[in-house]
């Protein structure tokens, strides 16, 4: 699995996929990398969870026979090009760790993986955001390769503190977060870091391992997750499941894939009662939108594309982000020190709908 995060092993996710399909006689396959997903749909197979992140035009190619629930890359670049020329453009980097950057006009720099379909999504970032002026950030390409990992992350600290970059925009896997921060620190280059959400980089237990000199204080963005305390725990949606099926407390930590599974049946409910890729393709933008009241997860819906237009194609759930900062000396909600806090109260964002004001953050 390793591999295929990082776009290789195709030989063997086809062999998966081939026994999947020839041996097992499967329908559909609950989740599988995007390498695998592209294996599958060769055979007809149904993916219901692939291609985490990768942009929509990756899913049309591959339709009807890849989704997901997580928001793909595209709808993200859109949010953030909305956001960075919204409530941050031509605004000084006053959560920057440098005292020198506070008093100055921000001036970006974006660390994203080199493949294609990221380097599209980064291009729909980069045109949205030159719409309100915003113009081309600072770039480092780094190769999805686990053992470069350290080594890219400290060039490209070089080559944005030399480019006097203040904030860095994180379209990254949340390990480069870990090398980048190191790597600053070690630079004594104290930016702004933004994070866009993907990846699990919103989450607590990586934050805490984010060098806490470069980020406490400092690290701010979007986030496509909700609270932990709505994923996870007694009072969560699934905890509250799983108290009323069994009269027991849900195991500390677990969801038990909840969110997953409501995905999963939602597109083949929808598809009901022929189950079949085109039958799935035709229900799921009928299924109506999802999440209300508390937006655990988010508002989930098929029925726009991802600049928000309606009927234009969408294979993922997730439309809309919250705003989030980290506090590093902040007590989490599992006890332990650090942790990510939400602003507006938690109030989620689809596109055309973040506020015209600066961030909230470390207020």
């Amino acid at each position: 699995s390793t591999e295929e995060a990082q776009g290789r092993g195709r030989e063997g996710a086809c062999a998966d996929a081939t026994k999947i399909k020839k041996d097992l006689k499967a329908f559909a396959v609950f989740s599988g990398s995007g390498v695998f997903g592209e294996c599958a749909a060769a055979l007809g197979m149904v993916v219901l969870q692939t291609g985490a992140y990768y942009p929509e035009r990756w899913f049309e190619k591959y339709h009807p026979f890849g989704w997901h629930f997580l928001m793909e890359c595209e709808r993200i670049s859109y949010q953030v090009g909305e956001y960075v020329g919204k409530r941050l453009f031509n605004r000084n980097a006053k959560w920057a760790g440098d005292p020198a950057f506070q008093t100055q006009k921000r001036k970006f720099g974006v660390y994203v993986p080199d493949n294609d379909e990221y380097q599209h999504c980064v291009s729909i970032y980069k045109r949205e955001a030159s719409k309100y002026g915003a113009p081309s950030p600072e770039q480092y390409n780094y190769q999805l390769d686990l053992s470069r990992f350290a080594d890219q992350a400290a060039q490209a600290a070089v080559q944005f503190k030399a480019a006097g970059v203040t904030t860095v925009v994180l379209a990254c896997d949340p390990y480069s977060v870990i090398f980048l921060t190191q790597a600053a620190t070690k630079q004594a280059w104290f930016p702004e870091w933004y994070i866009i959400g993907v990846a699990a980089q919103d989450t607590d237990n990586l934050g805490r391992l984010y060098d806490q000199t470069a980020v406490d204080g400092h690290l701010f963005g979007m986030s496509q997750l909700g609270a932990t305390t709505k994923l996870l725990g007694p009072n969560s949606e699934p905890g509250k499941l799983y108290k009323s099926l069994t009269n027991k407390d849900i195991t500390e930590g677990t969801t038990g894939e909840y969110f997953e599974y409501v995905h999963v049946f939602n597109l083949l409910q929808s598809a009901g009662p022929i189950i079949h890729p085109q039958t799935i393709a035709a229900g799921a933008p009928e299924i109506p939108p999802g999440g209300a009241p508390e937006f655990p997860l988010g508002y989930w819906s098929f029925a726009d594309g991802p600049d928000g237009s309606a009927g234009t194609g969408d294979h993922t759930a997730i439309d809309d982000s919250r705003e989030i900062y980290w506090m590093g000396q902040q007590t989490g909600p599992d006890g332990d020190m650090g942790t990510i806090v939400e602003t507006y109260k938690g109030r989620r964002f689809r596109n055309g709908e973040w506020p015209n004001e600066e961030p909230p953050v470390y207020p």
